[in-house]
């Protein structure tokens, strides 16, 4: 599978894609920026329990990030430092 990075703001957000029946398709969106809130309103520099106000029971958590299934097809993932959410990435399920 080739991969490709997009940069649509640098440092603030990304897109990796890949090749699919002939097409791009979406892998990962990563955002870095406090700019772009999740549709929950989650930002970079949020607390670990603004997440889980938010979101809920994560469906996989260690010390240094948290995972939350969105679809059966789609995963959100808030990366964290210390207690503070450092990289958000909206990513496609393998």
């Amino acid at each position: 599978m080739d991969q490709f990075i997009v940069v649509i703001e640098p440092g603030a957000r990304s897109v990796q894609t890949y090749r699919k029946n002939d097409a791009d398709a979406v892998a990962v969106i990563t955002v870095e920026s406090a700019n772009y809130p999740t549709d929950k309103g989650v930002k970079i520099g949020d607390s670990i329990d603004a997440v889980k106000k938010a979101y809920g029971e994560a469906a996989e958590a260690t010390d240094y990030y948290v995972v939350y299934d969105l679809t059966d097809k789609v995963t959100l993932t808030f990366e964290l430092d210390g207690d503070k959410v450092a990289t958000i990435l909206y990513e496609e399920k393998a």
